[in-house]
């Protein structure tokens, strides 16, 4: 049971984080950013535990980094480009890609995967506790 309940969970939590992270920075979200939030931390979560124990910190938040920007370049291309959503421009910075991707927020990314690989450390080791309970031996 827990194999789909721990996924889910991290997908619902890192969704749900990314929404309010949005608010408290530009005041305003939008639902498609809540399916990218939920993927980036499910991926960095799934992706770091893949990784060998002895693998530098700066490589994880470099793998995250690289993570989270692959995905908003992907939505963007949905909800931006295709879709004409608008939900975020970057092209007023001038290291940008397509208006959707921006060198400058990588950076942010890559100090923001620290305290997710945390989070989701602790997240998944409790969601996986809760659920060996619930479920019958």
């Amino acid at each position: 049971m827990k194999k789909y309940l721990t996924p889910m969970m991290m997908f619902i939590t890192g969704g749900s984080l990314y929404v309010l992270l949005e608010i408290l920075w530009r005041h305003h979200s939008h639902w498609s950013m809540f399916l990218a939030g939920g993927g980036c931390f499910t991926l960095i979560d799934w992706t770091n535990k893949k990784l060998k124990k002895e693998t530098p910190l700066w490589v994880r938040c470099s793998i995250g980094a690289a993570i989270i920007t692959g995905i908003e370049f992907v939505s963007g291309c949905f909800v931006n480009l295709w879709a004409h959503w608008n939900v975020w421009d970057y092209s007023r910075f001038k290291v940008h890609f397509l208006g959707q991707i921006c060198l400058i927020y990588t950076v942010l990314w890559f100090f923001l995967t620290a305290p997710v690989l945390w989070l989701a450390k602790t997240l998944h080791h409790r969601f996986d506790h809760f659920f060996d309970r619930l479920t019958p031996r």
